[in-house]
């Protein structure tokens, strides 16, 4: 359409006028670990009372995939709304650890996480006492002991996931 014309035309000066952004990758060598790191928001928006994913993959030092998704679920607690990132953190890394696969590695797994209750829902087998949990903690469980994954804690001020969850000054 002429409209859309009007806005490529706009798009083309805009890249011939503005510097060139190119990310390089430094070779590390044989890549042996696949990273990823999560954090979520409890309910931070304040219209929908929804929560916010930030997850980012790292392969070695390779940024490789970062998002910043709000949650879909209603959670009734700040471990409810870690763990669903957790484990949205841990299938976007189990498709790329697949594509590793296919490539002839096999890499290692870890998933990093500022929430201990989190991670304690990860690491516990059952639900027990827990009512309000959905299925996915269960199934993180499942996948530690499938896969191998190995869910770890980080501290919220080292955790390059917090940077997609905070607003910055």
């Amino acid at each position: 359409t002429v409209g859309a014309l009007k806005k490529l035309k706009r798009l083309g000066r805009y890249l011939l006028g503005s510097a060139r952004l190119t990310t390089g990758y430094e070779w590390q060598g044989e890549e042996s670990e696949i990273t990823g790191d999560s954090d979520s928001d409890w309910a931070r928006c304040r219209v929908a009372r929804k929560s916010t994913n930030g997850d980012v993959i790292l392969v070695g030092t390779n940024f490789i995939k970062g998002w910043s998704r709000t949650q879909n679920h209603d959670t009734m607690s700040s471990a409810e709304a870690e763990s669903i990132a957790v484990v949205k953190c841990t299938t976007e890394r189990m498709g790329i650890q697949s594509i590793s696969r296919d490539w002839g590695t096999n890499p290692t797994c870890s998933l990093y996480a500022d929430s201990s209750a989190a991670l304690a829902l990860a690491k516990r087998k059952g639900a027990g006492q827990l009512r309000h949990i959905n299925d996915s903690a269960l199934w993180m469980r499942d996948v530690q002991d499938r896969e191998g994954v190995s869910y770890m804690k980080v501290l919220g001020t080292l955790n390059p996931a917090g940077l997609m969850t905070r607003y910055l000054t």
